[in-house]
């Protein structure tokens, strides 16, 4: 049995472009951008049991420094805002209502 590991584009054998990351239980945790095997700076998705979690910007595979949105189980939206240094910072309550 042949499990998929990661779909989308290589380059000299690494992970380059577009694609997508995938669980030992074929699921999707990530999708986003890629750059010599690794996670690249840019938007991405995070996901838990085909949940979507978290979809924003990315910093050498974390989210680091950008925009950025995580929602629960169910898809309600739980936290909209930056992340500057590795933490959070909200938008304030009338910019989370129009984003």
């Amino acid at each position: 049995m042949c499990l998929l590991e990661f779909e989308g584009e290589y380059h000299n054998g690494k992970k380059n472009g577009k694609g997508k990351e995938y669980n030992k239980q074929s699921e999707v945790i990530f999708e986003g951008e890629f750059l010599n095997g690794k996670r690249l700076n840019g938007k991405g998705k995070e996901f838990i049991f085909w949940t979507l979690i978290y979809e924003g910007e990315y910093k050498e595979g974390k989210r680091w420094n950008g925009k950025g949105q995580e929602y629960d189980n169910l898809h309600n939206l739980i936290f909209n805002g930056e992340y500057v240094n590795g933490e959070k910072k909200p938008i304030d309550e009338k910019n989370s209502k129009e984003n």
